[in-house]
C-alpha cells in the first residue's frame, strides 16, 4: 500500500511591520499668505518634516519671504511669490530632535507686515 503524503501547513507570513523598518512618507504642507488687515501666514507656525514639500500660496497679494537660515533643500533664503501663484520647496534633511525653528520675515505688497514673525518648524 502506498502511503499518503502528509500536507505541511504553509508557513505563516510575517507582517510587514515586523519585517521592514517603518518608512515615513513625505507630505505636502500648505501655507497661505494673504492680507487680513496685516500680512498673515496661515498657519503661522507650520510644522513639517525632512522630505516634506512646502506649498506656499500667495492669495490676492504679492508675497516676499526672507529667512536667516533656509529650511529648504535648495538653500533659498529669499522667496518672492506673485499674487495667485504657489511656490514649492522641499524641506532639507536635518536632525529631527530637538525641533529646529526657522523664523522668517514676511511682507505683502497690499498691506503692512506682521509684527511677530511666522516660523517653519522641523519636525
Amino acid at each position: 500500500m502506498a502511503k499518503k503524503a502528509k500536507k505541511r501547513p504553509a508557513p505563516k507570513k510575517k507582517s510587514s511591520a515586523s519585517t521592514a523598518k517603518r518608512v515615513l512618507a513625505s507630505k505636502v504642507v500648505r501655507i497661505n499668505y494673504r492680507c487680513q488687515t496685516t500680512c498673515k501666514a496661515s498657519p503661522k507656525f507650520a510644522h513639517m518634516a525632512p522630505g516634506d514639500v512646502v506649498a506656499m500660496k500667495a492669495v490676492n497679494t504679492n508675497v516676499s519671504l526672507s529667512f536667516v537660515t533656509s529650511p529648504f533643500l535648495s538653500g533659498a533664503t529669499s522667496i518672492a511669490i506673485p499674487s495667485g501663484s504657489t511656490h514649492y520647496e522641499e524641506v532639507k534633511p536635518i536632525p529631527t530632535f530637538p525641533p529646529k525653528h526657522f523664523p522668517y520675515t514676511l511682507s505683502c505688497s497690499d498691506c503692512v507686515s506682521v509684527l511677530g514673525p511666522p516660523e517653519m518648524i522641523v519636525p
